[in-house]
């Protein structure tokens, strides 16, 4: 019984890692779509708050919209570019079409955002904030001398992969 109860445990855990490498995979292949729907030139032409609702703002946000929605599938995440100077965040263009260039605070814990950055590669993880945990996936956007100017965040919160994690535990013990 004790060792059945191990490959149990052994089995979920297994399921939990698939489940969450898939989870990332989803958000690289969104975040490809996204990122190749767009003009580069458009990055840098949204560069000032006044540029908030100009052309090049609508297509980045248009774009990024119909792809997450065209995806319709249950635990899309949300997105937001956030803008890049001197090394720092602020809030870009976002789903919900809020202020940009607003100082965004990254505490150090959120290593990815700053691997992202130095690193020059897409990276993915989780974090708690007050408002709960949130498993992110962060891809950095490079202007044609290489110079990261925003950084792709798509993000959702771990409340639903927590109940799936819940209910594969509950069938493996059903099963052992």
């Amino acid at each position: 019984a004790g060792s059945c109860w191990l490959v149990g445990i052994w089995t979920s855990k297994i399921f939990i890692r698939n489940l969450q490498e898939e989870s990332f995979r989803r958000s690289a292949n969104i975040a490809h779509a996204i990122l190749s729907g767009i003009d580069p030139a458009d990055f840098s032409a949204v560069d000032r708050p006044e540029d908030r609702g100009g052309e090049a703002y609508e297509r980045i946000y248009g774009t990024a919209k119909r792809i997450c929605e065209l995806s319709k599938v249950e635990y899309t995440p949300q997105w937001i570019l956030h803008k890049i100077r001197q090394g720092r965040y602020y809030f870009g263009i976002n789903n919900w079409r809020g202020p940009i260039f607003e100082p965004f605070i990254v505490p150090k814990e959120r290593r990815i955002f700053f691997d992202a950055l130095r690193q020059k590669t897409p990276q993915s993880g989780t974090y708690r904030d007050d408002q709960g945990e949130w498993s992110s996936y962060v891809v950095p956007v490079a202007d044609q001398d290489g110079k990261v100017i925003n950084v792709l965040e798509l993000y959702r919160s771990t409340d639903a992969q927590a109940r799936i994690e819940a209910e594969i535990r509950t069938k493996v013990a059903r099963v052992m």
